[in-house]
């Protein structure tokens, strides 16, 4: 094997691993399409680059030098170092993407790396172990979709539990649905927010529920498919992965030709079947300077009280607004039938900067009520006589997480008793009907039921 033979054999088997760990960070972000930092992205590329270029440069000859060998030795170790990060030590958490199999595939991989790092110094044993390195980091890059498309159940949406053919109530007798979810929203809030709906001429019916998980991304596939996520991971760009079970949103089928769907962090509008969807997401920002220098200060642990804490809380706001912009475009409004809308409120932060997790938890839930009211008025002055509207939220306020944020953090802010819950609301109100017994739903794993059972 000649000199440059060997350097681009070593380069490749470096580089395929790191490729690997940067595709599944762009899955993660097309997934959810919510990520404000580029840099997570570009360190990845970085290091690809350093160590094709470095292996390159150590064995295109002999070495000439102690220093040499080191180098050698230690950007071999940097390439394996860097994939076992993000594969296998993140992957703890992420640690059943897919299915067994995927796991094994993981599994073998890592200790593949590790007798790869033990007979680093012996270049006849990497050159025999290096198709392992490549075929595993291969693996790695093609396993997740496919496994994921493969476990993923056909499912039909939305559906009453337990019955595997649903005819939606609102289909044959003419009710028009509308399902909200208010991301973040504790149950103590439910009382106030049924007294909107009853303002506006609702017959209204509530509870408090439990939440089946604590995150976004645990509790919306197990209210679609009846199965828990305990651990889940996106595996796709449309599919989510956990505990060797999937779904995937380009294998679920609207029940009904009439639902319209707008929401954000999972991708709804992979859906067949939908009469109108808009999923609203943000791009990574490669191009804005300030977002790259407020990124690489944070991961180098410096503090910034200034713009950088604005520029933190600037693409969600950004997100909230087109979120509800694009809510009053949905043809539900006009032609009725059954709208679909997950909107980020109260989830923090707040539209002024500078207020406390308490302040913008209050202002955002004052927003969401006074949109709740206008949502019944636009639905009445489009003659809607028959209206059902559920309200529900995922998971109530996680005042650990937001206090640990930097700009709350940088107020002090302490978690607070009167923002503490442990359940969620579930309201129901009708127009035209009375409204539903909500004594058999007991989490927001069954709110589906109410938009498909009289």
């Amino acid at each position: 094997m000649s000199a440059r033979d060997r350097g681009a054999g070593e380069g490749v088997a470096l580089a395929v691993p790191l490729i690997g760990a940067l595709v599944e960070l762009t899955i993660r972000n097309g997934y959810h399409q919510i990520s404000a930092e580029p840099t997570r992205f570009a360190y990845l590329a970085a290091i690809a680059v350093v160590s094709v270029l470095v292996a390159c440069f150590t064995e295109l000859g002999r070495p000439r030098a102690h220093w040499w060998q080191i180098l050698r030795v230690g950007n071999r170790l940097l390439g394996l170092g860097t994939w076992a990060w993000i594969v296998a030590i993140r992957g703890a958490a992420m640690g059943a993407w897919v299915s067994d199999a995927s796991v094994a595939v993981l599994m073998g991989a890592v200790a593949g790396a590790t007798v790869l790092a033990w007979a680093v110094s012996g270049d006849a044993r990497w050159r025999r172990l290096r198709p392992g390195l490549l075929l595993a980091g291969t693996l790695f890059v093609v396993s997740q979709p496919v496994l994921g498309r493969l476990m993923s159940p056909e499912l039909v949406w939305p559906a009453a539990t337990g019955v595997p053919a649903p005819t939606s109530f609102a289909a044959t007798s003419g009710d028009n649905v509308l399902v909200v979810l208010l991301d973040e929203l504790n149950a103590r809030e439910g009382e106030g927010l049924a007294s909107v709906l009853a303002s506006h001429g609702m017959a209204v019916s509530r509870r408090a529920i439990d939440s089946v998980a604590d995150s976004t991304a645990k509790v919306i596939p197990e209210i679609w498919s009846g199965r828990r996520f305990a651990s889940p991971k996106p595996c796709s760009f449309t599919a989510i992965c956990s505990d060797g079970i999937a779904l995937d949103f380009a294998r679920v089928t609207a029940s009904r030709p009439d639902i319209d769907v707008v929401g954000f962090y999972h991708p709804y509008c992979a859906m067949r079947g939908l009469r109108w969807c808009e999923r609203l997401g943000l791009p990574l920002p490669f191009d804005e300077a300030g977002r790259w220098a407020c990124s690489m200060k944070s991961r180098l642990g410096l503090t910034d009280t200034g713009r950088c804490l604005a520029l933190q809380h600037e693409p969600f706001l950004q997100l909230r607004t087109a979120t509800l912009a694009a809510m009053w475009r949905a043809p539900f409004w006009r032609q009725g039938g059954m709208l679909f809308a997950h909107l980020p409120l109260p989830h923090p932060p707040g539209a002024r900067p500078g207020h406390t997790l308490k302040q913008d938890y209050r202002d955002n839930l004052a927003l969401a009520s006074t949109l709740l009211g206008q949502m019944v008025e636009r639905a009445r002055a489009a003659g809607m006589e028959r209206l059902r509207v559920v309200v529900f939220s995922d998971h109530p306020l996680r005042q650990p997480l937001w206090c640990g944020k930097p700009a709350y953090q940088a107020g002090g802010c302490t978690p607070e008793a009167d923002l503490e819950d442990r359940q969620v609301p579930l309201i129901v109100g009708t127009l035209g009907a009375a409204p539903p017994d909500l004594r058999d739903v007991d989490s927001n794993a069954r709110v589906f039921d109410l938009a498909v059972s009289p």
